[in-house]
């Protein structure tokens, strides 16, 4: 399929000479991971490519383009007015004053065109030990087009310090632009690397997009990297990684992603044949249907994965051992020291007792949209040993923070209270309360104690997210195996709504900044709810391993959909949350720092005082001259004199300072005003004011006294006190 005259347009019921589906290049870059898999030029790309990415390009026809919800959103909004007028208009208008700028911004604006529209790949080589940069190369099958690109990048880089690092050419049909000389035609081409063709195999019919990885050539690189390092401890521990992580099994990753029926579907597979070791050693345990009866059947967005954290701990030991015995020694202390300070065996009473499942979910109906309301579930071995290890750590985290908030005078510790029948337990925080209780021997973690309480109030019928429509519709359409590892699903029908209004409220902010400068962006860049909701169904993903390797499956109606029906997690919800947060929290936040700073003023007068008793004992009780003396003659940095309550800056260069041109510098800039000259510390009183805060910071200042003590005086107290010392 072509563009524009004398070519069909893929939507050419908006315009004939605009090319709508650059809207999918787009989308695919919001959406989709920056690994990407199309076989558009593979026969290009020489079979020892270390990546991979490529895409069809607009032109060419795009596999179910016709029937998706995608086309028929592009059709309703003004996504295409603004891609290929208003956008380009403003980078003209941008550079209207320079001709020069001018002239390179159409110049770019042509060779992005380009690549949208034909057929491109992106691929890695490798690294040549004679270059500085990677072997890099993108191939454009531009057809005639070619030679006049070609001279237009060439220019490009005449003028840019990448000129000498990048080259390009021309062929009879390809445009080439790479780091290396690449050849014309490559002896064994990718498309017929039987890895390759393997990984395509296990992957969606008819991808628009494609990518590659072949874990092979990858491992070569980073060995040739640590070569290239010179490194010997490098050398000597990556090989050892290597193994401890069972990087080796892993042949390839592919990546496609494509129109199915009428949604968008990305997968993934990761060639890595059983057994596998290291890190992809570890057994997945099918998501049981006792875990999914957990979920009300009215949750709007719900999942599951299969993670035993038990093995987590015994993993990395593992690991560790075989990398560097050392350091595993120290880790398996590092536990032990930690099971002896909480009381308790972390491993065996607290990782081990976890559930090898979790679950997630948030339902409207008990904690209302967002994902605060969102709640964490497992099912624990022992409950009643995994609330006991839970109470002992909230024990160990009360006492930790009381010792490191007595100064300040705030108190952040754990709490508890009965509801539902059950304990709950809750930090008492502001903004966010973690939460946590047990019931019926499901362990139930929340972000607020009224989220939590309503989940386990939830009064079900007996029915769950298995007896959900939306959720059977996706999981059905998603066709996996039986026995997954993990799962998604978002009722996109319900959540929409919740961040239209956001989402459009965000859009105009952008767009109306181009019409303040006369640029006339599109009015409708959102389609109506209404015809969005009309293409919109619910988004889900599964993961599964089998004897060939992993596999992740995601369909969703169009690309990023889930961004628009984030509810609350929509840009402009984030903003609003984050305005109305600094409006709570920025005066108290402001008044604990004021109160740290102030503990650390005073803690600063205790240093010279502690400086000042030692200068005495090496003196027969005589208190030094001035501040600067101490850092002639005690143990002392210029930081001590500085008050964070002020704006004072050290010196500059002051590593390259003389003693003496310190003591001058503390002497004219300390924060701190000393009266202990000509004193002595043997017929000195408890209240004799040694030094002080030169100024008052707000509502008063420290005072430090005659046995080395610091108080805090307010305004009209300090006020009278420095008064009596003239």
């Amino acid at each position: 399929m072509r563009l524009g005259p004398p070519r069909a347009t893929i939507a050419s019921t908006l315009s004939s000479e605009v090319p709508i589906p650059k809207f999918l290049a787009l989308c695919l870059l919001i959406s989709l991971p920056a690994v990407c898999q199309a076989q558009a030029l593979s026969d290009q790309v020489p079979a020892d490519a270390v990546l991979y990415i490529g895409w069809h390009g607009v032109d060419s026809s795009i596999p179910g383009y016709e029937q998706s919800h995608l086309k028929a959103l592009v059709d309703a909004s003004q996504v295409s007015q603004l891609l290929h007028e208003s956008i380009p208009n403003m980078v003209r208008r941008l550079a209207a004053s320079d001709a020069n700028t001018a002239q390179i911004a159409d110049e770019c604006l042509a060779i992005e065109d380009a690549l949208w529209k034909y057929p491109v790949a992106f691929y890695l080589e490798g690294m040549d030990s004679n270059q500085p940069i990677p072997k890099i190369a993108l191939i454009c099958q531009a057809g005639g087009d070619s030679a006049g690109l070609a001279d237009k990048i060439t220019k490009l880089l005449a003028q840019s310090q990448a000129g000498d690092m990048v080259h390009c050419k021309a062929t009879d049909q390809l445009l080439i632009v790479s780091t290396f000389d690449v050849p014309d035609h490559p002896d064994a081409p990718l498309s017929a690397a039987p890895e390759f063709q393997a990984s395509l195999a296990a992957l969606g019919k008819n991808p628009f997009v494609v990518g590659y990885i072949d874990g092979a050539n990858l491992l070569a690189l980073a060995d040739k990297g640590v070569q290239m390092s010179g490194d010997p401890q490098a050398a000597q521990f990556w090989p050892k990684i290597r193994a401890s992580l069972g990087l080796d099994g892993i042949k390839s990753l592919g990546f496609t992603a494509g129109f199915d029926a009428r949604d968008w579907s990305t997968q993934i597979f990761v060639d890595a044949p059983a057994p596998r070791q290291g890190l992809l050693g570890g057994a997945s345990e099918p998501i049981s249907d006792d875990m999914l009866k957990l979920m009300p059947d009215t949750s709007n967005v719900a999942g599951a994965v299969s993670l035993d954290i038990s093995a987590l701990v015994p993993g990395i030991l593992s690991a560790a051992a075989q990398v560097a015995p050392d350091a595993s020694d120290q880790l398996n202390q590092g536990v032990a020291m930690i099971s002896q300070m909480v009381g308790f065996d972390v491993q065996k009473e607290f990782l081990g007792l976890l559930g090898k499942q979790w679950g997630y979910y948030a339902d409207p109906t008990t904690a209302g949209q967002g994902t605060l309301g969102m709640i964490i579930i497992n099912r624990p071995t022992d409950p009643d040993t995994l609330a006991s290890s839970l109470g002992k750590l909230e024990t160990f985290a009360n006492t930790m923070a009381a010792q490191q908030l007595q100064a300040m005078k705030m108190t952040i510790e754990f709490r508890q209270f009965t509801a539902a029948g059950v304990q709950v337990h809750y930090l008492a925080s502001p903004m966010i309360s973690p939460c946590w209780a047990i019931k019926d021997g499901s362990l139930m973690i929340g972000l607020e104690p009224q989220t939590l309480v309503g989940a386990l109030g939830h009064e079900s019928d007996g029915k769950s997210i298995l007896d959900n429509p939306a959720y059977q519709a996706v999981r059905k359409q998603l066709n996996g195996p039986d026995g997954v590892s993990s799962f998604s699903f978002m009722d996109l029908q319900n959540l929409t709504p919740l961040g239209y209004q956001n989402w459009v409220a965000a859009s105009r902010l952008y767009l109306g900044l181009g019409d303040l400068f006369g640029l006339q962006s599109p009015p409708l860049f959102m389609p109506p709810l209404q015809t969005l909701l009309a293409e919109t169904e619910p988004a889900g993903s599964i993961s599964w391993t089998d004897d060939a390797g992993l596999h992740l499956k995601i369909i969703t109606p169009y690309p990023g959909a889930e961004l628009v029906g984030a509810g609350n997690g929509s840009p402009m919800a984030a903003i609003e949350t984050e305005a109305v947060t600094a409006s709570i929290l920025l005066p108290s936040l402001n008044r604990a720092r004021e109160t740290a700073n102030r503990v650390k003023s005073a803690s600063n007068l205790r240093m010279i005082g502690l400086a000042c008793m030692q200068y005495s004992n090496d003196h027969q009780g005589a208190l030094p001259p001035d501040l600067g003396t101490l850092i002639k003659t005690e143990d002392v940095s210029v930081s001590v004199f500085i008050s964070p309550l002020s704006s004072t800056s050290p010196p500059p260069d002051q590593a390259n300072l003389s003693p003496d041109d310190l003591a001058k510098w503390v002497n004219d800039n300390s924060d701190y005003t000393y009266v202990g000259a000509g004193k002595n510390m043997n017929q000195m009183q408890p209240t004799t004011v040694l030094a002080y805060e030169k100024d008052d910071f707000g509502g008063g200042r420290n005072f430090l006294y005659g046995d080395y003590h610091v108080d805090w005086q307010d305004t009209a107290t300090a006020e009278q006190i420095i008064n009596n010392l003239k």
